[in-house]
């Protein structure tokens, strides 16, 4: 999944169209992986096989209203995990039996220790992360008191154990 910085600068280049409470909408993008016992659960992942286990925003819209801009970050935070992980695994890498099993590197060469895999994707996202960060992209938050405005529900979300 990408970073919490990526998320941040998605959500920033998002919000200069929409005109929301920046902060809020931040604490929201942030907020599905905050959750670290039970990612499956703040995904709203169904499990089984590909597509299966990736975000799913569908199923997120289903059980929650998007009326404020925290919830709508947080529905941002799953769209962006499903797109990258649609495009990376249907152009990245190769499957057998529903599961991916090697990984195609971009110079042609095909990793299939799945260690390697997030290695090679932890990478990716700290050579962008130190990007954003060296130039300047990634904003702080105005005020922290946006957590104040957490809705119940978030809490319920990063509570649960599934």
């Amino acid at each position: 999944m990408p970073s919490h910085k990526i998320h941040l600068k998605i959500t920033i280049e998002i919000n200069k169209k929409l005109n929301l409470d920046l902060d809020k909408l931040m604490l929201g993008s942030v907020l599905p992986d905050l959750n670290l016992e039970n990612h499956r659960s703040s995904h709203y992942q169904v499990m089984g096989g590909y597509p299966l286990f990736l975000s799913n925003p569908d199923k997120f819209l289903n059980s929650n209203k998007v009326d404020n801009p925290i919830s709508l970050g947080y529905l941002l935070h799953l769209l962006t995990d499903r797109y990258y992980n649609e495009f990376v695994y249907k152009n990245h890498f190769i499957w057998k039996h529903n599961q991916p099993v090697s990984l195609i590197l971009n110079n042609n060469k095909i990793v299939s220790d799945h260690k390697k895999f997030r290695a090679f994707k932890q990478h990716d996202f700290w050579q962008y992360d130190k990007y954003l960060i060296e130039m300047e992209q990634i904003i702080k938050f105005n005020v922290y008191d946006c957590i104040d405005y957490l809705p119940e529900f978030f809490l319920l979300v990063l509570s649960q154990k599934v």
